[in-house]
């Protein structure tokens, strides 16, 4: 501490009573700086985090303290408040000091006793309740809600609160435009695609036609498949398998084909989460036609008695296809002919896009003649996922690409669903299509009709991409890398922590910014108008009231008091005392 020489007196009365205070004082600069330099610490704490929130928008917990408190909420609640009460204790204690040394600065000039035990009570963070005492009475108020309010500021600063948080993902998955697949495809469709289209799965090849014109139709549709309620259709995507988030009831939870996050969440599955993949679509257009033998295309029926004279009637359908032919038959009861084929003839145009055309012919309870022209497309998909439903739809920005081999296995799962759905007496799809249309009224027959064609066909891309993905598919859960494509997404994390929302969130800020600027401003002040205080009464604490009792009984305030009542007392603190010697002795003196 730095000394200085100084000497200052005061004569008041007879006798020993003075003020002849040493000529040491203390240095003008060095004793406030801690309270200048605690306080600016908070502050700069307090704005800078805030300052950071706001830059940044909002920041995460780390995924293990975010879990930690996810679990525990009262662990956080307590850590947060006691944290908020430390902060805030220690900005009222640095106030304190500041009145403090305030009160012992003044003290070396005449003060009123009722200016001194006011700068107590506020020093003390009290409220001054006297009459007529208004404006002393409303600084403390002030002051001493200011200090209150700094741990309920502290508290909403620093308490985590529950954000979603947008985490970038990565992954990969079948690339059905790849030349490697387009390579392989013949193999494939012989030892696995034509068996996968051509199996129990033809319930889920109906039902996808079935959700799709039900949408088509006005109504909501869901379509349950590997453990996933897709919504409406599904697009032809695969879904993907977050690292560490397995389903048990997934298809798919046996693929290599992984999708990670690239920066860290929690354990916590998240909230919801967008996929860029790569799906199978249809542009389909139907039309009303009357065919026959001569016309163009052709179409042949022939019906042809069997088992003698039961009855059953063997049915033959054919159409003519350039360079081809197509045709198709079946059984029906006796008195029954309520049968519906399809058939196909395939075609390139001059930038090689393959558009089949469909001919469905129906009798009986299907009466009607359509042509449908079918081409498939793989199109880039934005598969958005909220366990356990998924919601896909197109990307716009990405155009249509021509389906190559995929396509064809889109047009081939729609065949198969109405070759497996005829039966001797009636057509499952058939059945499927005219209940939808009879619902509603809203849409045109074509429209369901071909509602219902496209649902297949994305479907169909769906399944094949989940069979060659599986542990148990001909890649045995690892397709080789010439025939996967990357893919990224982001996932909405729900997980603690400090989000700015507006200008509200820097409110809550301002008792503990009032209390740290009326300090630092009570200690300039106080040094800017005095040099200083006596070096032997720096320490004196007009809070602590044995030190207090011990400077008023030092001699010097005999006279200042006439007595205990009320109009004595009120009296007195109209007189004034400064802080110097009395008989060699340091306390109060009245001046």
């Amino acid at each position: 501490m730095e000394l200085k020489s100084d000497t200052y007196s005061q004569e008041n009365g007879p006798g020993s009573e003075s003020v002849t205070p040493s000529g040491h004082r203390t240095s003008r600069i060095v004793w406030p700086v801690y309270i200048i330099a605690g306080q600016l610490v908070l502050l700069s704490l307090a704005l800078g985090f805030l300052a950071a929130v706001r830059g940044r928008g909002q920041i995460p917990l780390g995924p293990e303290l975010a879990e930690l408190f996810q679990d525990n909420p009262q662990s956080k609640t307590y850590l947060v408040t006691f944290l908020a009460t430390a902060l805030s204790t220690f900005s009222s204690f640095l106030f304190s000091q500041a009145v403090r040394h305030a009160i012992v600065i003044s003290l070396t000039r005449p003060v009123p006793l009722s200016t001194l035990g006011f700068g107590i009570l506020i020093s003390r963070r009290s409220l001054v309740l006297v009459n007529r005492e208004y404006k002393w009475g409303f600084i403390s108020a002030v002051l001493f809600f200011a200090t209150l309010a700094q741990t309920a500021g502290w508290t909403s600063l620093l308490t985590p609160i529950n954000i979603s948080v947008l985490v970038p993902l990565k992954g990969a998955e079948i690339d059905v435009s790849s030349p490697s697949f387009q390579a392989q495809f013949p193999q494939l469709w012989t030892n696995t695609i034509e068996n996968t289209i051509d199996s129990e799965l033809q319930s889920t090849i109906t039902a996808s036609g079935a959700a799709s014109a039900t949408n088509q139709s006005g109504y909501p549709a869901i379509l349950d498949f590997g453990g996933w309620a897709h919504n409406i259709s599904t697009r032809g995507i695969f879904p993907v398998q977050l690292q560490n988030f397995t389903e048990a009831s997934n298809v798919n939870d046996t693929t290599q084909l992984i999708t990670s996050n690239t920066a860290p969440f929690s354990s916590i599955p998240p909230a919801n989460y967008a996929m860029n993949q790569q799906g199978l679509t249809a542009q389909v257009s139907c039309q009303s036609a009357v065919l026959d033998e001569t016309s163009k295309p052709q179409l042949s029926r022939k019906a042809v008695p069997v088992l003698g004279d039961s009855g059953f009637l063997r049915w033959n359908i054919a159409t003519d296809c350039p360079g081809n032919y197509s045709s198709g038959g079946t059984i029906s009861f006796p008195g029954f002919n309520n049968t519906l084929f399809l058939l196909g003839c395939a075609s390139d145009d001059d930038f090689g896009q393959t558009t089949y055309t469909a001919i469905i012919d129906g009798q009986g309870l299907y009466t009607g003649t359509y042509i449908c022209t079918i081409t498939p497309q793989i199109q880039n998909m934005i598969a958005n996922y909220t366990n356990p439903f998924i919601s896909t739809n197109f990307d716009d920005s990405s155009p249509a690409k021509n389906a190559g081999a995929i396509g064809f296995v889109g047009f081939y799962a729609v065949y198969s669903a109405f070759v497996y759905g005829q039966s001797t007496s009636h057509n499952s799809i058939g059945d499927s299509i005219l209940a939808i249309f009879k619902d509603q009224d809203n849409t045109t027959f074509l429209e369901i009709l071909e509602a219902y064609i496209t649902g297949i066909v994305e479907f169909s891309g769906t399944a094949i991409k989940t069979r060659l993905s599986v542990a148990n598919g001909p890649f045995n859960g690892n397709p080789p890398p010439v025939m996967t494509r990357a893919i990224t997404g982001t996932a909405t994390v729900n997980t603690l922590g400090w989000h700015h929302k507006s200008v509200t969130s820097g409110l809550v800020l301002i008792p503990a910014v009032f209390v740290a600027l009326v300090s630092i401003g009570i200690t300039l002040v106080a040094q800017y108008y005095n040099r200083g205080i006596p070096i032997n009464h720096a320490d004196f604490d007009p809070n602590n009231p044995w030190r207090l009792m011990a400077a008023a009984s030092a001699g010097g305030m005999t006279r200042v008091f006439g007595g205990l009542d009320v109009e004595h007392v009120e009296e007195g603190l109209e007189k004034k005392v400064v802080l110097g010697q009395v008989g060699g002795r340091d306390g109060f003196v009245y001046v």
